[in-house]
């Protein structure tokens, strides 16, 4: 599978995903939160190969093991680093970077690009962060409208896109905050069906990559000959939709309610979805107080999206080993193919 993702952080523990996108010729890796511990059984080398980090919101447990991140990438030389979140962003990142005595910066390498999300105003804001400044000159704020694309039939809202990767983000309630939600998408891909070139009695060559290609030409010249173009494309050529990944966390919505809706609509069948799982059915008063999911709401969630896998974690502090199994099993009642993201078999 081009996309896999780990859960850092164990039960009752402050949790995040890393995602690793692995297209066979580049792997990327995502790191979506960064709460407290959850880097410190990763390897140096992985953690100063994530290219980007995604903040859903920046209460403590989500934001309290950046310092971390920071150490191991302040002044990396290869490649920026992308930090992405909700509004305030900017600021709140400004106060991180001045956290600390800058006297041994002026030679440092180190890009950082830092971008909030204010989906009220529609708008994506940017600064760039250097360490040769010692953090404490940022670049003007660039500012743009968020990226409407196309996906599964309905707008979405893309946040950053490399020629190997897509991530979307969508604005999920939270109390009176919003947190963000984000999907990760891989390009679709087109295959050559070989035992169809074989039947046409084709040699393979260099044709079939400018089969492949966007060329608007009618005709293909092939060993054989030229060909229709179009002709060849419908017997041969087969489009193989990408890969999705989505990162739900700290959210509240309850089943037939618009935002119910919205979410099921936006989330459109992704292949493997993982969301927070915080309180037992038996707790949904409380769970709407705070603005969270039960286990019972996230299986039904997942089931109604028509998700393939789901994989829960942020689980609360309150609940033992055995309370857990309840939460699990309440979420494998509509979706039995739900796990936490802590088993042996998500690892």
């Amino acid at each position: 599978m081009p996309i896999d993702a780990r859960i850092l952080g164990g039960p009752a523990e402050d949790n995040a995903a890393l995602v690793r996108v692995d297209t066979g010729s580049h792997v990327s890796l995502l790191l979506f939160d960064c709460g407290e511990g959850v880097l410190s059984e990763e390897r140096p080398g992985d953690i100063q190969s994530i290219e980007a980090l995604f903040f859903s919101h920046y209460h403590m447990d989500h934001v309290a093991g950046f310092d971390s991140f920071f150490r191991h990438n302040y002044n990396r030389d290869d490649t920026a680093v992308h930090v992405l979140g909700p509004a305030g962003t900017m600021d709140l990142m400004a106060h991180r970077f001045q956290g600390f005595t800058w006297n041994l910066h002026h030679d440092q390498p180190g890009v950082w690009n830092v971008t909030e999300l204010d989906f009220s105003q529609g708008r994506a804001d940017q600064r760039v962060f250097l360490a040769r400044e010692a953090f404490a000159s940022p670049s003007p704020v660039s500012r743009s409208e968020l990226d409407r694309q196309s996906y599964r039939g309905q707008k979405i809202t893309v946040v950053y896109e490399t020629e190997h990767l897509r991530v979307d983000a969508v604005a999920l309630p939270h109390g009176n905050i919003s947190s963000m939600g984000y999907r990760v998408t891989t390009p679709a891909t087109v295959s050559v069906n070989r035992h169809v070139v074989d039947s046409l009695g084709i040699p393979p060559g260099p044709w079939l990559q400018d089969l492949k290609s966007d060329s608007t030409e009618n005709v293909i010249q092939t060993p054989n000959g030229e060909r229709d173009r179009s002709e060849l494309r419908s017997a041969i050529l087969t489009e193989n939709e990408g890969e999705s990944l989505v990162y739900l966390t700290d959210f509240g919505i309850e089943p037939d309610d618009s935002e119910w809706d919205r979410i099921v609509q936006w989330l459109a069948e992704p292949d493997h979805l993982i969301c927070e799982c915080q309180y037992r059915h038996a707790e949904s008063g409380n769970a709407k107080q705070h603005g969270h999911m039960t286990a019972e709401n996230v299986g039904k969630l997942a089931a109604q999206s028509k998700a393939r896998r789901l994989t829960l974690h942020h689980v609360s502090r309150r609940y033992d080993a055995e309370e857990q199994a309840e939460l699990l099993a309440e979420a494998q009642a509509s979706f039995p193919n739900a796990r936490w993201g802590w088993d042996a078999a998500e690892k």
